[in-house]
């Protein structure tokens, strides 16, 4: 039987904004009392859910005192690929007090189950789900669900296209965090004053094909049985100290002035920064978007440097524009992206051309439409 959820979405945003809804298995994790017991365990789950995932997500699933932060309003994510190749979204909060002999409370898991489309139509990004799950499932935790749920359909936003709250700190911890996570199998993030948000303002910068198949988990207890690559909380305990010692796991500190790990995304890096100075970070989450397939280093070099090209053009002399014009023209572009921002920069150096009623003199190839 196939499982797999179905989709109606664009999923390029080179095209326009990503639009239209995905389908989604879903599940709830969490303590109720019942005729057949009481204990942490899946309580409801849409049809489609295997056996297979249903161990797997169990065994994942954080259960009582799993959160970092005892506020009632406090919430979590966590995100992995299942055996099975679809993605598992899971959102947890607090859903009143635990009704057993432990006290405390209660932890509460609403999670989403994707199908590889699926999760890419959302850009390989959880956040993106965890906002879509919000929008149709509100804010309080569901404790007396139908045992058989039906699937989610979640709306796809376009984060890109939306003002992004990104500060420069969040940022320099986004840029620390990408370049351990490209040099270490699994890390440890410790020291950040939100966790959710710090690892939310990574994945905006983080392209998409790095995106794929990341487990992670975001203000959850560091557990190694739940086998994330990321766990990303506020403070360093002792506890947690003694818990990973021995263990190989890279612990980052984000409190420590440390400048982020060689990587070969220098450029990258100091072009996140400089565009969140000038107001305009969303345009890194829009490339980031779009920077799936193969990636590496010198491809975001060349994309650095295009977008930085295309700058100038507003500004540049008729010399100045013929010169982009000739270079651009004669360039190799490795990455669909490339070409994108080549057509976009050469069909702008034209208009700016006509605007100063001097034609550039190139034609422009072929190939560039």
């Amino acid at each position: 039987m196939d499982y797999r959820a179905g989709l109606t979405a664009s999923t390029s945003i080179i095209d326009g904004p990503r639009t239209g809804c995905v389908r989604a298995e879903q599940a709830i994790f969490t303590s109720i009392r019942t005729p057949m017991g009481e204990g942490y365990r899946l309580i409801a789950m849409s049809p489609g859910i295997t056996s297979e995932e249903r161990a797997e997500i169990t065994r994942r699933s954080p259960s009582h005192g799993s959160l970092c932060d005892p506020d009632p309003a406090a919430s979590a994510l966590s995100s992995y690929p299942l055996a099975t190749q679809r993605q598992c979204v899971a959102w947890t909060r607090y859903a009143g007090r635990e009704h057993t002999a432990r006290g405390g409370q209660r932890v509460h898991t609403h999670l989403a189950v994707l199908d590889p489309e699926g999760f890419a139509a959302m850009a390989c990004d959880p956040f993106r789900v965890h906002a879509a799950m919000q929008q149709i499932i509100g804010d309080k935790p569901c404790l007396q669900p139908a045992t058989c749920m039906d699937t989610l359909e979640l709306p796809v936003a376009d984060l890109a296209g939306a003002a992004f709250g990104a500060d420069m700190v969040s940022v320099e911890h986004a840029c620390r965090m990408v370049a351990a996570l490209l040099n270490h199998d699994v890390m440890l993030v410790v020291g950040a004053v939100s966790p959710v948000d710090t690892v939310r303002t990574m994945f905006a910068i983080l392209p998409q094909a790095w995106r794929v198949n990341l487990s992670l988990s975001a203000n959850l207890q560091y557990a190694p049985a739940r086998q994330f690559q990321l766990t990303c909380v506020g403070r360093y305990t002792p506890e947690l100290q003694r818990a990973v010692q021995g263990q190989d796991v890279h612990v980052l500190d984000l409190g420590s002035s440390a400048a982020p790990e060689p990587c070969g995304c220098d450029a990258w890096f100091e072009f996140t920064r400089e565009r969140q100075r000038q107001g305009r970070f969303a345009e890194c989450v829009a490339l980031a978007d779009q920077l799936d397939g193969q990636v590496d280093g010198p491809t975001l070099d060349r994309v650095v440097a295009i977008c930085r090209d295309a700058d100038r053009i507003e500004s540049s002399s008729q010399d100045g524009l013929e010169q982009l014009v000739t270079a651009y023209a004669k360039a190799a572009a490795n990455h669909p992206l490339e070409k994108h921002l080549i057509r976009n920069l050469i069909s702008a150096a034209v208009r700016r051309a006509s605007q100063l009623q001097h034609p550039v003199g190139v034609a422009v190839p072929a190939a560039a439409h």
